[in-house]
């Protein structure tokens, strides 16, 4: 089951985005919806820097055409934001765990989606097991080889999902 707390470190990080933007700094921050599926198959919701606990943002879906083949959505208003903070769980953003081994494949489809988001960090809440994955993550995503992720990028444009924009 998701951490207690998920939906805060949420909220913090989009807020910590949000602030570098109104100092100046470019910045964004997306959710992947469902955790490690939505990262593997690119559905996401953008954690908007002048949106979300900041005021403003939107609740609406979106999608649309792009490389990736995800879909995005964005996040609760501000007004929408309170009923999550130091509630627990993980219903923002929806929890999958990750499950055993992680392939070097689905290693491969993290890295392109984290390419194509241009992500400079990825930030994974959970148990035992998101850690233990988190860790092999790290240990194995600067050493695949490019042609495999290549090779994600090339199934991740043909699977036909709908388009979307987000960041992190």
């Amino acid at each position: 089951c998701p951490g207690a707390g998920t939906e805060n470190v949420i909220l913090g990080v989009q807020q910590r985005v949000a602030s570098s933007v109104t100092r100046g700094m470019s910045g964004r921050a997306v959710g992947f919806l469902d955790g490690s599926v939505g990262l593997m198959k690119g559905n996401y919701m953008n954690l908007e820097s002048t949106g979300g606990i900041i005021g403003g943002g939107t609740s609406s879906s979106s999608s649309g055409g792009g490389a990736s083949s995800s879909s995005s959505s964005h996040f609760p208003s501000s007004s929408s934001t309170s009923q999550y903070l130091n509630c627990g769980g993980a219903r923002m953003l929806g929890f999958k765990p990750f499950r055993g081994r992680i392939s070097d494949r689905d290693i491969a489809k993290i890295a392109q989606r984290c390419r194509e988001l241009d992500l400079q960090g990825l930030v994974i809440v959970g148990g035992l097991e998101e850690v233990l994955a988190m860790q092999e993550i790290a240990d194995k995503i600067n050493n695949l080889p490019p042609e495999l992720i290549a090779q994600a990028a090339a199934s991740s444009s043909t699977s036909g999902a709908a388009g979307n924009n987000s960041s992190t």
